[in-house]
């Protein structure tokens, strides 16, 4: 098999601020072009979205030593019309996306028959948009113990929601992303 032609360009812009002094935010959103032989490369999201604000309680406040914060990540776009059309039973050899355990009945709550055939085989035509684009809510909370020590509860991915990691989407298998984390 030949050597796949890539060609990627794209934009990114970031923003960071303070509403008021305890209210602070930070984004981004990218848009990126990547192309490989001519169609869309299924392993990138076209946008990625990330959106983060902090609420510091003011000092006068009874809620002072607290903080809180919530967050989105999201991405869309993925270039996986170019090959939802392949022929399952025939699928061209870098699409191969095989050696999932036995032992694997599911992956992050989900079946794995839904995603592999029997043998076990990732299955092209069973991408849907609700694992490749996705929407994730991150919050947080924290306590200032003392100047020196604050402590701090980080949720991500709060719903669990099933998704394709960013760039997760390889010619050896499908990268699922993190479930819920709480630290």
């Amino acid at each position: 098999m030949g050597e796949a032609a890539q060609k990627a360009q794209g934009v990114e812009i970031e923003i960071v601020g303070s509403i008021t002094p305890e209210w602070s935010f930070a984004g981004g959103l990218s848009y990126i072009d990547d192309e490989r032989n001519g169609f869309d490369n299924p392993t990138t999201p076209k946008f990625s979205l990330n959106f983060f604000t902090t609420y510091d309680f003011p000092d006068d406040s009874q809620f002072s030593k607290f903080a809180v914060g919530g967050g989105l990540r999201a991405s869309f776009g993925r270039g996986v019309d170019s090959i939802r059309g392949v022929d399952p039973e025939d699928p061209p050899e870098d699409l191969g996306f095989n050696g999932i355990p036995e032992t694997v009945e599911t992956i992050n709550g989900v079946a794995v028959d839904q995603l592999f055939d029997a043998d076990r085989n990732f299955r092209v035509d069973r991408l849907d948009s609700g694992f490749l684009d996705f929407v994730l809510v991150d919050l947080l909370v924290s306590y200032d113990v003392s100047e020196s020590l604050q402590l701090q509860v980080n949720a991500r991915n709060l719903f669990n929601k099933y998704h394709l990691q960013d760039n997760g989407l390889t010619t050896t298998g499908a990268i699922v992303g993190k479930p819920r984390t709480i630290l």
